[in-house]
């Protein structure tokens, strides 16, 4: 698959499946590289900045802002083997996180060429952090969304607004907790095989 609509300047990228190998070395140096200058992710422990490495590992849940030197769209392995839905501890305070669903069993039927990947394919913010929505004491967990100016649609979701806007697999999205708690995504790998592939 291909994640496409990385433009020169900022961007937030995300991976909703767990990829092959996960590695920023490896992830950023498939096909002919990504043309970028520089990448950073959110330490929500510390709520500061922290450069990515090469020896940096990006799983479903994660999110980066990536700096583009130009135009340029990012080929991805998704992993053969069997996951498990991914989960992740969300910190009081802000979080940068990237949605992880099953782009197969979304709200809308994906072609089979896209191989269920990429944007601008989403599920509403309501649904993707459900499991945040209270912690297990029955606290608030978030209260605050953001999609960033640089996300091809910008908005701020507060729960009981009414409007539920969509997250787009692939972007990231700040989320505020006002207590911690843990984060479940809905996608696993591998992915059943499209229909082309049978006729082979």
């Amino acid at each position: 698959g291909y994640r496409d609509g990385l433009e020169p300047g900022w961007n937030t990228l995300s991976f909703p499946l767990a990829l092959e190998n996960n590695t920023w070395q490896a992830v950023t140096h498939a096909g002919d590289g990504l043309n970028y200058s520089v990448a950073c992710t959110w330490d929500a422990a510390g709520q500061r900045w922290v450069q990515v490495t090469g020896a940096s590992r990006i799983n479903p849940l994660d999110a980066v802002y990536i700096r583009m030197n130009d135009y340029d769209r990012l080929p991805v392995a998704i992993s053969p083997e069997i996951t498990n839905p991914p989960t992740r501890a969300l910190k009081a305070g802000w979080n940068l996180i990237g949605p992880a669903y099953d782009l197969k069993n979304g709200p809308i039927e994906v072609p089979a060429c896209y191989l269920w990947w990429g944007e601008p394919y989403g599920t509403s913010v309501k649904k993707a952090l459900v499991s945040v929505e209270k912690t297990p004491t029955g606290l608030t967990g978030y209260n605050v969304v953001v999609s960033p100016s640089i996300n091809p649609e910008s908005w701020v979701y507060i729960p009981g607004d009414g409007a539920e806007p969509d997250m787009d697999a692939t972007c990231g999205y700040w989320v505020y907790m006002e207590n911690p708690d843990e984060l479940a995504g809905f996608s696993t790998t591998p992915l059943p095989m499209p229909n082309w592939a049978w006729d082979l």
